[in-house]
């Protein structure tokens, strides 16, 4: 499953794809909502975890886009 990792911390975004990757996921980091927008309308993602507190919107805004 591809899942879209949206987090501002770079160790998270390391532990997380480490985890995952190791399960057997595809994982895509990055690290604000703008980002995580374009990723979502260019490729079909199975999950998507995010930090409620993005430095460019928050966690309930970008569900809503």
């Amino acid at each position: 499953m591809r899942i879209l990792v949206v987090d501002p911390t770079t160790r998270t975004q390391q532990f997380l794809c480490f985890v995952l990757g190791e399960a057997g996921h595809v994982v895509v980091p990055v690290p604000n909502g703008t980002l995580a927008l374009q990723q979502v309308k260019q490729q079909v993602v199975g999950a998507v975890l995010l930090e409620a507190e993005l430095p460019d919107m928050d966690g309930c805004e970008l569900c809503k886009e």
